[in-house]
């Protein structure tokens, strides 16, 4: 049988990661390599002894061994903490993914799609498709929007297009994530790719969410968490000129204008019954049963 684990490092909240580690225990992972960024999680020793869980506290013994120090910009932490855990990983492929993030698999597992694979076919770029929330009624099921061309984001999002448009009618990112052979000679481990050490980046295949394999994207999907790394990512990205998102944000932070972000906020996450229509006659929308077994039944198992 053809097996797959995933390589993550971690800061979020209880329900997050618990979604996060639930839903890949249940689509066949048969190990979680998880970095937790704050080695004084709380969420530790809630995981402490579930075997498909291999458990590393980001301490200084840690990052020593990964090759970096503690106070490296947390990009370079992540890509050598990922290589880390690929270099050591015994599956036959590994996908790395934030906790945000969800491997989908519309028919069978991951683990199907990999066993057909020739073996020259070293990794897979999956598409990527973005959680968005309804603000007219409850959907009976998740729904995520797919990358969208510009006419199609136009019409979607209107006069907010100029901030949308840019990214293809995403916030979050619009590549996707890598499932990756082990044992392949890298450089480092990208966040989307692995990295040769020719310093090519691997990508042999592509499949997007809507052929049925890809990644359902959470992001910023709670105004509280989002709000509080606000701060970081906008001075962490305070150089890209060129994003007119992160120029509005830095706005409103600067003039302290916590109703406007609000706002502002709800027009990138959430879709009214215009515009979910649209995005569906257009086949642009995504909807998934996200529901997965309770962790404390798939830890027994």
């Amino acid at each position: 049988m053809t097996t797959w684990s995933v390589v993550a490092i971690l800061r979020e909240p209880w329900p997050v990661l618990e979604r996060f580690i639930a839903w890949h225990l249940a689509a066949g992972a048969e190990r979680m390599h998880l970095v937790f960024d704050d080695p004084d999680d709380p969420a530790i020793p809630r995981l402490a002894g579930i075997p498909a869980l291999d458990i590393h506290p980001a301490t200084e013994a840690f990052w020593q061994a990964c090759g970096i120090g503690k106070a490296e910009h947390f990009t370079r932490r992540q890509n050598n903490a990922m290589r880390y855990l690929y270099q050591r990983a015994t599956s036959d492929w590994v996908v790395n993914l934030d906790g945000d993030e969800l491997v989908y698999c519309r028919e069978g597992r991951l683990s199907d799609l990999l066993a057909r694979q020739p073996a020259d076919v070293r990794s897979i770029l999956m598409g990527v498709a973005e959680h968005v929330r309804r603000d007219d009624a409850a959907a009976a099921c998740d729904q995520f929007r797919l990358p969208m061309w510009p006419g199609l984001s136009r019409r979607i999002y209107r006069e907010f297009s100029c901030y949308m448009e840019p990214n293809r009618g995403l916030i979050g990112h619009t590549v996707g994530k890598s499932v990756v052979r082990t044992g392949l000679p890298s450089k480092r481990f990208h966040p989307h790719w692995l990295v040769g050490e020719d310093g090519k980046r691997i990508v042999d295949q592509k499949i997007t969410a809507e052929d049925g394999v890809g990644i359902l994207h959470y992001y910023g999907d709670d105004y509280d968490v989002w709000r509080r790394k606000l701060d970081y990512r906008v001075g962490a990205q305070a150089r890209n000129r060129r994003n007119e998102i992160l120029k509005a944000l830095q706005g409103f932070l600067e003039a302290g204008d916590e109703e406007g972000l609000r706002d502002f906020y709800m027009r990138m996450h959430y879709l009214n019954a215009r515009q979910v229509n649209l995005l569906a006659s257009r086949g642009r929308l995504l909807e998934v049963d996200t529901a997965y077994p309770p962790l404390s039944e798939l830890a027994l198992a």
